[in-house]
């Protein structure tokens, strides 16, 4: 067991990177769909057991947690170590949650957990991340209808996120009502490209 004061020998910090979907068949439709442009994932960062990751909540504390790997529903589809590091388990937490990623400050294109993995894998090991990993929030954050669908002031990201929780819980309907918001704006999409 470590603890979580010292520790004497290094860690490797591993990158691991899920499939959004856990079938691959899903997400195999949806890359060939999208000409593999649009294959979203999500990444965190194992160190010695414990996988540390961002996720968006609507409340103004850190929206760092950490689990045992491989936990979430998702399939796994990437790992590699890029690094060791010798901080004890307390220095890691601080240095996670220092990095400010507040889980109201969530954004689908600019503050996700993909970039706290960016950020978090730099801050150990001076690394970043494989650029196919953030390419679906580079393409998307150029199509000029995909700002006003997650604008601000609509607080969209909140509700989306908020879907996503109550889906993890099992209540369907009530994702499917929180996402009839993008009717309205899929219909602005489509008329500004006609």
């Amino acid at each position: 067991m470590i603890s979580n004061t010292t520790q004497s020998s290094s860690r490797s910090v591993r990158l691991n990177v899920y499939y959004l979907t856990p079938y691959r068949s899903l997400h195999t439709i949806f890359n060939i769909m999208t000409l593999g442009l649009f294959t979203p994932c999500h990444s965190a960062i194992e160190i010695d057991g414990s996988e540390y990751a961002y996720y968006g909540h609507p409340f103004q504390f850190s929206g760092v947690m950490f689990d045992t790997p491989n936990r979430v529903a998702m399939m796994l589809v990437y790992s590699k170590i890029y690094g060791e590091t010798l901080l004890s388990n307390i220095e890691i937490e601080t240095k996670a949650h220092d990095l400010a990623f507040i889980g109201v400050n969530y954004n689908l294109f600019h503050f996700n957990c993909n970039t706290f993995a960016d950020t978090f894998l730099y801050a150990l090991t001076k690394h970043h991340l494989p650029g196919w990993i953030n390419r679906p929030e580079r393409c998307l954050r150029r199509i000029r209808c995909m700002h006003r669908l997650f604008n601000e002031k609509e607080n969209i990201n909140a509700r989306i996120v908020s879907a996503l929780y109550i889906r993890s819980a099992g209540d369907r309907a009530a994702v499917f009502n929180l996402l009839e918001i993008g009717i309205y704006y899929s219909h602005i999409c489509i008329t500004e490209i006609n």
